[in-house]
């Protein structure tokens, strides 16, 4: 063998080469037909029809991963039944969002909470992609503490910008100073099918001290849109009071004692931010976090309708007791909305 090699006459090789030109042909012709019938990178699958004379939007709060084991886990639980195809069909799940506090801590260098925490927490976002559930997340003090936004920059802002270039016509806006960031501020359109038609909803996401420009910004869009009805979250806009050192019922749109107007990088307090928004009759909900217990306010529009505001439980605190799960579900034919939590 070594040296010694068998060639075959120029009579032989023809054949050959033919044969294997359509060998290669025919593997190249399988593999164009293959790359036409896979979806292309990033596309949806396809929503179920619907089964439901109702439509389902998801709110999670307060996820805190790494903050306890615990927390991890029911991160894990909570975005596997969203993102499950009997659940979605069940509750005819249309779209998701969150309120905050993804994340336990990020501290004034960015490491508090490692890259691989952060990996926990894209994951279960990223089931929901797979789902095709749209989501937009917004920006709690937890996940951009410290005026440090680097690995919200990393992490989360680039899912709600994959968001917005899926779904037609939806936005993000890049934020004004300090510690606003990147994709921060999410506009998502979201059309909700029933077996009683499509319902255009808005899912809008404000950094959690958003700017009036910020405000305004969306305002335009969401006054654009004038055939559709939004749900509005941001980390804290709803406030109260849990305890008896406090009087009862004590629920207001301040914090830190912010309400006498904006701060130093042009940041709005609760009041604020409702004042720029209020003025938009088709606002049905605004939710929030934060607070680690449910709380509820009532908050008026311009128009006179009175819409609710609601803060969730988070699961972190207290583990054996909360949830991070809230379920706005719509009946159109009723014209109600129902609230629905549990852990």
């Amino acid at each position: 063998i070594g040296r010694q090699h068998s060639h075959p006459a120029q009579s032989e090789r023809w054949p050959m080469r033919r044969a294997l030109l359509a060998a290669f042909l025919l593997l190249a012709a399988t593999l164009l037909r293959m790359s036409v019938m896979l979806p292309p990178a990033g596309a949806r699958p396809a929503p179920p029809p619907p089964s439901q004379s109702f439509f389902s939007i998801v709110v999670f709060t307060d996820i805190h991963v790494n903050s306890i084991p615990q927390a991890d886990v029911d991160w894990g639980i909570a975005s596997d039944w969203v993102s499950n195809s009997t659940n979605i069909g069940a509750w005819n799940i249309q779209g998701a969002m969150t309120t905050g506090d993804n994340m336990q801590k990020v501290g004034a260098d960015g490491t508090d909470d490692p890259d691989s925490e952060w990996n926990v927490l894209v994951a279960g976002y990223n089931k929901l992609i797979a789902a095709g559930v749209p989501f937009v997340i917004t920006p709690g003090n937890h996940d951009v503490q410290f005026a440090n936004h680097t690995k919200w920059d990393t992490f989360a802002a680039p899912l709600n910008v994959s968001e917005a270039t899926f779904y037609a016509q939806s936005s993000n806006i890049g934020t004004m100073a300090g510690d606003h960031t990147a994709a921060a501020n999410t506009y998502l359109r979201v059309n909700a099918a029933t077996t009683t038609g499509t319902y255009k909803m808005g899912l809008v996401g404000f950094q959690w001290r958003a700017s009036s420009a910020d405000i305004s910004q969306v305002r335009t869009w969401m006054d654009a849109d004038t055939d559709r009805q939004f749900i509005a979250g941001t980390h804290f806009i709803t406030i109260g009071a849990a305890d008896a050192t406090m009087p009862a019922n004590d629920v207001h749109l301040c914090q830190y004692g912010e309400c006498m107007g904006a701060n130093s990088v042009g940041a709005l307090d609760g009041v604020d931010m409702w004042n720029g928004l209020k003025g938009n009759p088709r606002i049905v909900a605004m939710m929030s976090g934060h607070w680690h217990y449910i709380v509820y306010l009532p908050l008026t529009l311009t128009s006179g309708a009175v819409i609710p505001s609601f803060a969730n439980y988070n699961e972190a605190n207290p583990p054996t007791t909360a949830s991070i799960v809230t379920i706005l579900k719509f009946r159109p034919a009723d014209h109600k909305m129902d609230i629905i939590s549990w852990n």
